[in-house]
């Protein structure tokens, strides 16, 4: 696993891929390039690859209640298991529909003893605005894997 981690990149076209040497494994992407988890330890996020996500740009809110965390290396969804923790973090009583608008009516929140900007996103628009392809194919005449 460590090796398919470290070798999990994207390429100029925002597609993103596993290098296993010479062969190129293009990913279909359910929603974002990273998933990340809530570790309380480090207090802190990290990505399904086991990075840690730098300093905090940006909180999206999808129309589904998805959050989203925008840092390095990239835009990320938070894995649902640790939404309701986020959002007591984050000061909501808790994760339901009301829950979430009560924190989406502040433009700034406090995570991890920081000031960071929340806002709303519409889901179809995440790959655009942040130059990814969900569902990359390799070029015409080109097997799957290259």
């Amino acid at each position: 696993m460590e090796f398919i981690n470290r070798n999990y990149d994207r390429d100029e076209r925002g597609r993103w891929f596993f290098q296993n040497g010479p062969q190129r494994v293009f990913v279909a992407l359910d929603y974002t390039p990273w998933v990340c988890r809530l570790d309380d330890r480090a207090d802190a996020l990290v990505t399904h690859t086991g990075r840690t996500m730098g300093p905090l740009e940006q909180l999206l809110l999808d129309e589904a209640g998805a959050m989203l965390v925008v840092a390095q290396p990239g835009v990320a969804v938070i894995d649902d298991r640790d939404l309701a923790a986020l959002m007591e973090r984050l000061g909501a009583e808790n994760a339901s529909s009301a829950g979430i608008e009560s924190v989406l009516e502040r433009p700034l929140v406090g995570l991890f003893g920081r000031p960071v900007p929340l806002a709303g996103i519409r889901a179809e628009d995440v790959p655009g605005r942040f130059a990814f392809d969900p569902r990359p194919v390799p070029p015409a005449g080109m097997p799957e894997c290259s």
